[in-house]
């Protein structure tokens, strides 16, 4: 199946989950809300997040975690809920890296109920073609989108243009970072940037994204108290083991307090035998 048929198969399916409920009011928009929310649980399991690149750090707050409705309870949704969170995650696979698979659907329901609206593809990709003439990707550099990143549009046209002009080398020395005050776009920014670099093997420098007000709360901003989602892939090996294996550390020397506290509890209950004499 073609990528544009992948995408129109996709819509169908989430104006198909919002006639199959009869218990839930639940609109296009949170039905993608709710697929996104689903596709970022095996971004929070360590099993999973770990174990694609060495290395890997990551940490997110208790808001980044998603609230997701019980569709068991409506049989013929919750299978289709299934289907499109397979489908979402095969449309990431079958696309160029770093393309925006699922923002202008969202944005086609968005604009109707908040008043938001969120860049083209296209755009971002011009901009970014503009904006990265003679950019020198020798070094280390990062590349943010501090004042609403929306579905990660402007970002992922970024990573997608770094990606054909200058190749993977190059992303891995990008850190990128984002910010958003609505939490589903913190969720949808980084379930397209990190699966994409997941699904197509291209580890990033780093990816954070802040759950933030960016003019209200700036000084949060630079001091990381507003993050909702950091993920290092590759990190520094220093860095690794000051983090990792200083709490592995901790709970070695933790585990050996016990065994001595236990062991000494035993030796002072435990009674004394005569010793018999020859």
């Amino acid at each position: 199946m073609k990528l544009s048929e992948r995408r129109k198969e996709f819509s169908k399916k989430i104006k198909l989950i919002c006639n199959s409920t009869n218990r839930m009011n639940l609109s296009p928009k949170q039905a993608i809300e709710d697929v996104i929310g689903h596709v970022c649980l095996p971004l929070m399991n360590k099993q999973f997040i770990t174990g694609v690149f060495p290395r890997t750090l990551y940490q997110y707050s208790s808001s980044f975690v998603p609230r997701l409705k019980h569709y068991k309870e409506e049989p013929k949704a919750h299978e289709i809920m299934k289907e499109l969170c397979q489908d979402f995650i095969t449309l990431i696979k079958c696309s160029e890296p770093f393309s925006d698979t699922v923002g202008m659907l969202y944005d086609e329901h968005l604009g109707q109920v908040l008043g938001q609206f969120l860049t083209p593809p296209d755009v971002a990709y011009t901009l970014a073609a503009i904006n990265l003439v003679g950019a020198d990707f020798s070094q280390e550099r990062s590349i943010s989108d501090p004042c609403g990143c929306g579905a990660g549009s402007l970002l992922l046209g970024t990573l997608r243009c770094i990606y054909e002009t200058h190749g993977k080398e190059a992303l891995a020395k990008v850190h990128v970072e984002a910010v958003d005050l609505d939490i589903n776009m913190v969720r949808m920014t980084t379930v397209q940037i990190v699966m994409h670099s997941i699904l197509h093997q291209i580890p990033l420098a780093s990816f954070k994204v802040h759950h933030a007000n960016t003019i209200s709360e700036y000084q949060e901003i630079l001091t990381n108290q507003k993050v909702g989602f950091w993920w290092i892939p590759n990190s520094p090996m220093e860095m690794y083991m000051n983090i990792i294996g200083n709490e592995e550390m901790d709970m070695a020397l933790k585990m050996l307090e016990v065994f001595s506290e236990v062991t000494a509890k035993i030796k002072n209950t435990q009674p004394i035998k005569e010793v018999e004499t020859v």
